[in-house]
Formats: structure tokens, C-alpha cells, sequence
């Protein structure tokens, strides 16, 4: 296994700036939030490159509202990418609303 990218930031966010963080950019700099999921999901994926480059089985937990529904993306990225995927959903799929339920919708597809 190897490191993780040198691109990280020395830093981390708590919950709530994050969600703030989400907030301004929607709100304040008219981020699609479908699309800042998307690039959510991106990251992750590349991250995981780094530490996995041969595509195998994955298993994604997906947790209630938007990172959970980031999962999903996720696992759209990983199964294009060869990757045998399976999404264990902790809530009711159905649920999520707005982007979130975009994002399950896709994984659906």
C-alpha cells in the first residue's frame, strides 16, 4: 500500500466547517451542488488510485444525506472503472432529496 497523496492538506475540518464551506460555495458562489458532489466523489476515487491502482471488489458504505450520497457517486466512478461494487446503503435509499437523491438515481442507471 502506498502513501497517501502529498497533496493533502496539513489540515482537517471538522463537520461543521466543511458544511459551511458547502454552503458558501452553493450559496455564495453558485456551485451546483450536484456538481460539488460529483467532484466530492472525483477526489475520492483518485485517492483511492493512488493506494489501489488494479481495479477489484469494492464495498461502499453510504451513510443519510449528502456524503452518504457521495458513496453512490463514488461507486458510479469505481464501476466504469472496472471495479465489481457493491453499495450497502445504511438508511432507505429513497430518502435522500434534492442532489442526494441525483446521486442514487445515477448510481441506479
Amino acid at each position: 500500500m502506498s502513501e497517501s497523496s502529498e497533496y493533502l492538506p496539513d489540515i482537517v475540518y471538522d463537520a461543521a466547517q466543511v458544511g459551511a464551506l458547502d454552503t458558501r460555495l452553493i450559496e455564495e458562489l453558485g456551485v451546483d451542488e450536484f456538481e460539488l458532489m460529483q467532484r466530492a466523489a472525483s477526489a475520492a476515487y483518485d485517492e483511492l488510485g493512488h493506494v489501489w491502482a488494479m481495479p477489484g471488489q469494492m464495498v461502499v458504505l453510504c451513510g443519510p444525506g449528502n456524503n452518504g450520497a457521495d458513496g453512490f457517486l463514488l461507486a458510479c466512478l469505481a464501476r466504469a472503472g472496472g471495479w465489481r461494487v457493491r453499495v450497502v446503503c445504511l438508511v432507505d435509499p429513497d430518502s435522500y432529496g434534492g442532489a442526494a437523491a441525483d446521486a442514487v438515481a445515477r448510481w441506479r442507471e
